[in-house]
């Protein structure tokens, strides 16, 4: 069982709009690819909400866990894209998935811990939220590990937050604009080696991703460091939900005690077959796509 936290919300393009929210894409992903989940998340009592709930029903996703709040609206994310593909977001501020409660999770957390406890740094951004959350990992049992996706957004990247939550976590994913952005606000050594080193050692992280776009990405782990260059893509659509596709191939290579090589291989090859389809998640059950990930 993975437990997946954080928002869902509507990605609104110039031309459509998709599900979206870095936390629901990475649960998508795991529950296709037959993982048990549970996806913790709050909407609000209007049209933007009644889609989504559509759409999971639709998609057959497990949404026990998803709230409904009858003051605040559904989030909504504005995305832009560049010539490339690559997004740029404005994300409303005020919206439900900033009122998650989490003290109902507590107890069943106990009795049936998950392998697996996933959260990001969107859903964090009030000092309300983020102490809600570090109450609820706090109390985590010891066996089971975080997954800390830092996805930084503009306005919600305290740096506070994010030591924090790296203080509290074990397996880290990030892109190379994010380990510059813990450079500059927690003191990160400069060069790559010495942060990375840097980070296991303050932080006891056992294992760090590091993505670098059409670079390619590494897997830093006790055993060492492996890295591959960038999968073959074709026609970008667009890239949004790329970061979150290559999560949920850590994530479930972790949890199938894959090798570096093969986690780092599989990871790059789905994140690239994300940026072939409009939006974050393929809207259409897709059992071919997902089976080829296993």
């Amino acid at each position: 069982m993975v437990i997946v936290f954080g928002e869902i919300l509507l990605d609104i393009f110039p031309d459509y709009t998709r599900i979206g929210g870095a936390p629901f894409n990475f649960a998508f992903h795991l529950h296709r690819l037959g993982i048990p989940v549970r996806f913790v998340s709050r909407i609000g009592r209007d049209e933007n909400g009644e889609k989504i709930q559509a759409f999971l029903e639709e998609q057959r996703f497990p949404a026990d866990d998803l709230q409904v709040d009858d003051n605040c609206p559904t989030g909504t994310v504005q995305v832009t894209l560049d010539a490339q593909g690559s997004p740029r977001f404005d994300i409303r501020t005020g919206v439900a998935y900033d009122e998650i409660e989490l003290a109902p999770l507590a107890a069943p957390l106990s009795a049936r811990p998950p392998a697996l406890f996933y959260f990001g740094t969107l859903a964090q951004r009030t000092p309300a939220a983020h102490a809600r959350l570090l109450r609820l990992v706090d109390r985590l049992p010891s066996r089971t590990r975080c997954f800390y996706d830092i996805n930084l957004r503009p306005g919600a990247t305290p740096p506070d937050i994010v030591a924090a939550s790296l203080s509290r976590s074990r397996i880290l994913k990030l892109s190379e604009a994010e380990l510059h952005w813990l450079q500059r606000e927690l003191g990160a050594p400069r060069g790559e080696e010495a942060c990375l080193a840097w980070l296991h050692e303050r932080y006891a992280l056992d294992t760090i991703a590091l993505t670098f776009g059409a670079a390619g990405s590494l897997l830093s782990t006790g055993e060492g460091t492996s890295r591959i260059g960038p999968a073959p893509v074709g026609t970008v659509v667009d890239a949004v939900g790329a970061g979150d596709a290559y999560a949920a191939l850590l994530a479930y290579g972790h949890l199938h005690q894959w090798s570096a090589d093969r986690i780092l291989k599989r990871a790059a090859a789905f994140a690239a077959e994300i940026c072939r389809l409009p939006g974050a998640v393929p809207i259409d059950q897709d059992a071919v796509l997902y089976a080829a990930y296993r």
